[in-house]
């Protein structure tokens, strides 16, 4: 009966925490997050520079609602073409979409634009479809023209040719002295 009672408490003593084990698990517990995963989100989280790129590129579209030749391949509308109609059916499709581009292929841009606002679920009617550029998104180059010679060359404004930043460069009134050797 010894034996037998030595070999039970053997065996107990090599199944109970194999038995413990199992029943607990390694990991069943919740491990603290690595320093990595706590900066970094996961992929699928929405993030808020995300939504800021979105943002200012819908409002970059409103601005400029003109679907350009780049933007479509053939008759068909590229990845680009379809980033910024979405961009600008994002909140609420525009009055006017402008499609610009060479005559012989306007009506098929005004197609694959048509087709895509009506796979998109636009409502018909809520978007009109004209050919060329805004006229809003354009504004003329005359007044920057007219201000280049002054932001090119600062001393062509001034009447003595030198400004008192330039006199304060060259030690005058600068609060420096130099001392001979």
């Amino acid at each position: 009966m010894k034996i037998s009672r030595c070999r039970i408490w053997a065996v107990a003593m090599i199944y109970a925490p194999l038995a413990l084990a199992l029943l607990g698990g390694c990991e069943s517990q919740d491990k603290p997050a690595t320093p990595k995963e706590e900066f970094f989100a996961a992929e699928n989280d929405a993030r808020i520079p995300r939504q800021i790129a979105d943002h200012q590129a819908m409002l970059g579209a409103q601005a400029d609602p003109t679907l350009y030749r780049c933007h479509f391949d053939g008759n068909n509308l590229n990845a680009l073409g379809k980033a910024k109609l979405d961009a600008l059916i994002a909140n609420g499709a525009p009055a006017r979409i402008y499609v610009d581009g060479g005559r012989d292929s306007t009506d098929g841009h005004r197609a694959a634009v048509n087709s895509y606002l009506a796979a998109a679920k636009v409502a018909d009617g809520s978007v009109a479809i004209e050919s060329g550029a805004a006229p809003a998104s354009s504004s003329s180059a005359a007044p920057a023209l007219a201000r280049m010679g002054k932001t090119e060359n600062p001393r062509s404004g001034s009447a003595g040719g030198t400004t008192s930043a330039d006199n304060s460069s060259m030690g005058s009134g600068s609060g420096m002295t130099t001392s001979s050797p």
